[in-house]
């Protein structure tokens, strides 16, 4: 294997790997923090994950948990892989750029070039989480 395709190919599987734990420790806050947006009444969220648990199930915490390992994965892939082979083209169109400028400039093109994937995804895994019943269908979250 060449060295540009390893190291593209280690960059896919390093951030995939990271992501995808990432998701799975974090979600079930996620869910707790979109419950406690829709709750009618002000609750804590020790009272949120009790009710969730207790009325829907521990499973209930990764409800929705498709959408985001669906579009979060491939996006901070090709994220992570923008950034960085982007900056070694920076570098070579304007040398004098500092690697700080140079991050950033990199960073930023690939946030924005995400943000088109990213945003439609979240409003998914958001009406996913909101929903009450046990069965989310795709139909319900597109709605």
């Amino acid at each position: 294997m060449q060295a540009p395709q390893r190291l593209l190919t280690s960059y896919i599987w390093s951030s995939s790997i990271a992501t995808t734990v990432g998701v799975l420790i974090g979600h079930p806050f996620e869910t707790i923090k979109v419950r406690m947006q829709m709750a009618k009444s002000r609750i804590t969220a020790r009272q949120c994950l009790k009710n969730l648990v207790k009325y829907e199930g521990p499973l209930s915490l990764w409800k929705g948990l498709a959408q985001p390992l669906m579009y979060t994965v491939p996006v901070t892939s090709v994220l992570f892989i923008t950034s960085e082979f982007s900056k070694p083209q920076l570098r070579k169109q304007w040398p004098e750029m500092t690697p700080f400028r140079q991050s950033l400039i990199a960073g930023a093109l690939s946030g924005f070039t995400c943000l088109f994937v990213l945003v439609p995804g979240d409003l998914l895994k958001s009406r996913a989480q909101s929903q009450q019943k046990q069965q989310v269908t795709y139909e319900q979250m597109v709605r």
